[in-house]
């Protein structure tokens, strides 16, 4: 009984020694902060909610891409929404603009989801 449980560890230990180099290899992400944010002033019956991005793409062969923004949008007579918009990053500062009616506001805002880029190394 020992004796199997021992072939099976190192049957399983192959078996990762092959699939392990595949996963070492580095990972590489576009690294985004929110730096400013902001409403416009009322446009009819809408507003903008606006936001500075700064990206750093340093370790990316990519100059743009993706990414998630996640919001909880606030409104006078309605429950509090949860969504995400996926929106365009470019290197150095990248602004992002949402669209919101009068009655509405931005209660939570962070950055989601960022996919991985090709390494520049």
């Amino acid at each position: 009984m020992v004796l199997k449980s021992i072939s099976g560890g190192v049957a399983a230990l192959s078996l990762f020694s092959f699939v392990l180099p595949a996963y070492g290899q580095a990972i590489c992400r576009p690294q985004l902060a929110i730096k400013d944010v902001r409403f416009s002033q009322m446009v009819g019956v809408k507003r903008y909610w606006w936001a500075s991005i700064e990206v750093d793409s340093s370790r990316c062969v990519e100059s743009s891409g993706r990414f998630e923004m996640k919001f909880v949008r606030l409104k006078e007579n309605a429950k509090d929404l949860k969504f995400t918009e996926r929106v365009g990053w470019q290197r150095g500062p990248t602004d992002v603009v949402m669209e919101f009616w009068a009655d509405e506001a931005v209660l939570e805002y962070q950055i989601g989801y960022v996919p991985t880029c090709t390494c520049s190394d």
